[in-house]
Formats: structure tokens, C-alpha cells, sequence
């Protein structure tokens, strides 16, 4: 099992990583079945593969019942696979096509291959459907440029690898990342990060503490847990080659150990292209202060829509 220890440890459960079997089956250079879709999502960077496994941390040789992976776009799922070929679709994207010969499992790579074919077309309906709905929301898409921009492009070379997207505890939380600071990477050791992003006015942003401060306990609780599995998830991913480091990165990242102590969290409150005027932001920053943990809370102020506070003179730019 991929830098998996199979000792027995405490607070253990099922998690989200993948077996040995199906990382096989999506393995390109072992010739895999399911290898082209994994090669798709490296090529396009629009694309994001995320696993839906059921190990057992404990057992992981245990092949589980059933397992999956779902592939993304713009935050919305091109398609959702099984281990043993079962695909599940959001229809409106894939109606048009079902009479046109696209394939609904793919068994053979004959099937993943004819199921390629039509990636383009469903791709188009999806963006065509974002543009057509207002209820299809451009944060889900902000969260996948965020992985993006901190897992595949080098020349960022960013400090947060994001390990898991839409991880759920009950409700969902956005991203569960691993910050690995540029000044300590001769240390194998790593923090975890949990960040929730809000797009423009979101009026959530009014109960964003409440949603912190609950996240944050369930993993104070879990600590063991979340940190053995988000450490096996970044392994297998750097596997199947869906993380755009440098190999001398990748050996480093292999040995990587989460900090177990819950005071060494980071808590980051991700603002895309929200209002700095917003009285909810600012109502919501007093509370935050309040929490007993706000000592590892960040607010980041990110996007691409531009206030006065945006910019500053060039000459109060410190360098």
C-alpha cells in the first residue's frame, strides 16, 4: 500500500483514499484501464480528478466494495466512475448525447476511449449551462481554479497543496489543503489547511465564523484520523501524477508528516472577488476574533474584480 503504515493506531475509520487495485486500473504508465482519462485530466488543467474511495486506514489491503472518482469541470462533474466500470452522469449535461453512441460504462478501453470522444461536447454543455443558470454558482468554479493554481502550475510554485475538494464532515468543507512553507521544505513535516471559499456577496459570509468554528472541532476531534488519510491521498495522488511538482519535490512530498497538534491548523477564510466595502465582511471579522482558535485564522482577498483598497502607491509597495 503506497506510504501507508499498517499498524493499528487510534481513532481510526474509513477513508477517501483509493485501493491498490484501482490505482492500478488508473495508471497510464501500467497500462490501466481507466489510464487515458487520468492522462486527459493531465493534459487539460481545466480538469480535476478527486477520489471517492472507502479504505480502511486500518486494513488497506481490504479491497473495499466500491469505490470511485469523479472528474470535474468549472466545479461541476463531467462524470463519476467506479472501480469495476459504473458511470454516473448529471443528465442535463449528457441528454443530447445518449442516442449518439456515448458509451454508459466503461468496462473495456474501448469504452474509455469512445467515452473521450464526446469529453469536448459535455464540456461545452456544461459551460453553456453555467452561462444559462443562475443557479449554478461561480464559487465551485473559483474553488477548482484554486487547486489549480496551487497544484499544477510550477512556476507558482505555491506553498499549499490542496488534498482534498469538497471533503464532508455533515456539511461539506471546501478544500482541506497541506501548507508546506518554502523556508521549511528540508523538513518532511507539514501543516494541515482548511479553507472556505466565498464569491462575491455571498450572505453566508454573515454565519462564516459559525461554519469555522464548527469545522474547526470536528477536526480538533479527528485530528489523527484526517492527517493519516489526507497524508495517503497526497501519496496516491503524486502516484498517478495529478499534483505538477518537480521530482525532487515529489520525494520530499512522499515523506511528508501532517503536524498532529489541532493549534497548528490553519483556518483560511478564502474572499473571491468580495466586496471590501461589505458591512457582512466586516461583521463578520469582529466575530471571527471572538473564536478561541482565531490566532490561526487567515483571510485571503483574492480574484479578479478591483477596488480602490486593491492597489496601492508605488511607493508604499515594501519589497
Amino acid at each position: 500500500m503506497i506510504g501507508l503504515e499498517t499498524t493499528n493506531k487510534p481513532n481510526s475509520a474509513k477513508c477517501r483514499a483509493l485501493s491498490d487495485m484501482f490505482l492500478d486500473k488508473l495508471s497510464p504508465e501500467k497500462g490501466g484501464v481507466y489510464g487515458p482519462l487520468v492522462k486527459l485530466v493531465r493534459e487539460n488543467k481545466d480538469l480535476h480528478l478527486e477520489f471517492k474511495g472507502d479504505l480502511d486506514l486500518d486494513n488497506p489491503h481490504a479491497v473495499p466494495k466500491d469505490e470511485a472518482i469523479i472528474i470535474l469541470y468549472k466545479g461541476n462533474r463531467l462524470l463519476t466512475l467506479h472501480r469495476e466500470g459504473k458511470i454516473e452522469l448529471t443528465q442535463a449535461f449528457v441528454k443530447d448525447l445518449k442516442d449518439k453512441g456515448l458509451p454508459l460504462s466503461l468496462k473495456t478501453k474501448e469504452d474509455v476511449v469512445g467515452f473521450i470522444e464526446f469529453v469536448p461536447k459535455i464540456l461545452f454543455n456544461i459551460a453553456r449551462r453555467k452561462k444559462m443558470s443562475k443557479k449554478m454558482s461561480m464559487e465551485i468554479e473559483y474553488e477548482q481554479m484554486i487547486i489549480r493554481a496551487n497544484n499544477l502550475e510550477r512556476r507558482i510554485n505555491s506553498e499549499y497543496i490542496v488534498a482534498y475538494n469538497q471533503y464532508d464532515i455533515g456539511k461539506r468543507c471546501d478544500i482541506l489543503a497541506i501548507k508546506w512553507p518554502l523556508r521549511e521544505r528540508a523538513k518532511p513535516t507539514g501543516q494541515l489547511a482548511l479553507i472556505e471559499v466565498k464569491y462575491s456577496l455571498n450572505p453566508e459570509i454573515k454565519i462564516a465564523h459559525e461554519q469555522l468554528k464548527r469545522y474547526y472541532t470536528y477536526f480538533q476531534k479527528h485530528m489523527e484520523q484526517v492527517c493519516r488519510e489526507m497524508e495517503l491521498i497526497l501519496r496516491q495522488k503524486l502516484a498517478i501524477e495529478l499534483l505538477g511538482k518537480t521530482d525532487e519535490q515529489k520525494k520530499r512530498l512522499e515523506k511528508l508528516k501532517l503536524e498532529r497538534d489541532p493549534k497548528k491548523i490553519e483556518i483560511i477564510l478564502f474572499l473571491v472577488d468580495y466586496n471590501p466595502n461589505s458591512e457582512w465582511k466586516k461583521q463578520m471579522i469582529e466575530k471571527a476574533k471572538e473564536l478561541h482558535f482565531a490566532r490561526q485564522i487567515r483571510i485571503v482577498d483574492g480574484g479578479l474584480a478591483m477596488w480602490q483598497q486593491s492597489s496601492k502607491p508605488l511607493k508604499k509597495v515594501k519589497v
